[in-house]
């Protein structure tokens, strides 16, 4: 199978580029009314993922080239990052303003769960899930349990957090600060494990 980049823009389109021959393999034009804020794809490279200023959730069949579903109006203000779990179940939603966190079922067509009131005042445009898909972690510094669709634990912070990403082994969450420190927290123990202050290199970003 060829590898593929996917990218979305302001445009409101979705590009697939081949990585052997670079060009542009096809592009879903004006896949969204407004722009495309995150994106991302299944692991069986089945389906992308976009998410838009629009409100929608949309679903792209890789094979068919064409759309295979859209959560209209999704949220109530635009949607900021969207991921999926790694058994390609779920897409997880993100939205900054509304201070939800939707889980929506792909096969169903369906909103699963929606945590309402995730978090408050500013919060970064990240979310990040635990590859047993057990939980969720928010640019909050939050840990919401799926099985449970309750939120696990709130690592207290008060530096904004601009990237979130889980170890391989679901022991620990690293985080990127706008300090320009980094941390990493034990989920077990629900403290910080240790702070990367020094060197740590401009403002950590996606």
């Amino acid at each position: 199978m060829t590898a593929n980049i996917i990218s979305g823009s302001k445009d409101k389109r979705i590009g697939v580029w081949n990585i052997g021959n670079q060009p542009l393999g096809y592009q879903f034009a004006a896949a969204h009314q407004s722009r495309v804020n995150s994106i991302t794809g299944t692991s069986d490279n089945k389906y992308i993922i976009s998410g838009s200023d629009d409100r929608t959730i949309a679903i792209w069949s890789i094979a068919d080239k064409t759309l295979f579903h859209r959560f209209e109006e999704a949220h109530s203000e635009l949607i900021t990052s969207v991921t999926v779990t790694s058994d390609n179940k779920y897409i997880i939603i993100f939205v900054s303003k509304d201070t939800t966190i939707g889980v929506w079922s792909i096969s169903d067509k369906t909103l699963l769960h929606r945590f309402e009131e995730a978090y408050s005042g500013w919060i970064a445009s990240v979310v990040a899930v635990k590859s047993d898909n057990k939980s969720i972690i928010s640019g909050s510094g939050a840990v919401w349990s799926m099985a449970d669709k309750t939120l696990f634990h709130r690592f207290t912070d008060s530096i904004r957090t601009t990237l979130v990403v889980v170890t391989s082994d679901n022991k620990y969450i690293i985080s990127g600060f706008d300090d320009m420190s980094i941390g990493v927290w034990s989920i077990e123990d629900k403290s910080l494990f240790h702070r990367f202050e020094e060197d740590a290199g401009s403002e950590l970003n996606q």
